[in-house]
């Protein structure tokens, strides 16, 4: 398939996907994208500070002082 062939398919079925699943056509497109660019519609992993208190024994004795 073409580059040109698939943003063909992809306008075309994008609507209707967004249509049906009542989501906006620039989601469709972004899961799209990222799909093509990745190989897969799942989440990356991101870089940066973590948002959650991963290491339990530390959770613990922090739980402990508190």
């Amino acid at each position: 398939m073409t580059k040109a062939q698939f943003e063909k398919w992809v306008e075309k079925w994008a609507s209707r996907i967004s249509k049906l699943t009542k989501t906006p056509r620039s989601t469709i497109y972004s899961i799209i994208r990222r799909n093509n660019e990745l190989g897969s519609a799942a989440d990356c992993q991101i870089s940066g500070r973590p948002s959650v208190f991963q290491d339990e024994k530390l959770q613990k004795r922090v739980r402990q002082m508190l």
